[in-house]
This record gives structure tokens, sequence and C-alpha cells, in this order.
């Protein structure tokens, strides 16, 4: 069994507070876990994706910080 539904390795996290390297790990539609890079490379989930070279943006669903942002 699966425990996360998505792990987002090797990436860029862009937060609305921060930009640093983290895995994200998502279940239920949610993050729910930003850790150093690379330590959920091989964490339980149904799907793995290396986002290496790339950015992952992380907010919450309705920041409007984010969503004005997103606009221009």
């Amino acid at each position: 069994m699966d425990y996360f539904d998505l792990v987002i390795t090797n990436g860029v996290c862009v937060t609305a507070s921060d930009v640093s390297p983290y895995d994200v790990a998502i279940k239920d539609e949610r993050v729910v876990l930003l850790a150093p890079t690379g330590s959920l490379a091989e964490a339980p989930a149904a799907r793995v994706i290396d986002a290496e070279g790339g950015y992952v943006t992380v907010s919450k669903p309705r920041d409007p910080q984010v969503a004005l942002w997103a606009q221009f």
C-alpha cells in the first residue's frame, strides 16, 4: 500500500515565503510534507516524479498573494 499519492523529488520548491530545494509529498490532494531534497526518492508512493532542474510551486488553495501573482 502506498503512503503518498505523489512524491516530487529533486526540484526547487517555491512557496509564498521561500525558494529552496525540497522534495514534496502529496496525499489526498494536499501537500503533507516538505523534506530535504532527495530524501523522499524511495518513499512509498503511487507515483514519483523526478523534477531535477525544474521548479515546483506550493501554495495554499486560496492564497490571494499567489493567485494575484499568477494573473500577471
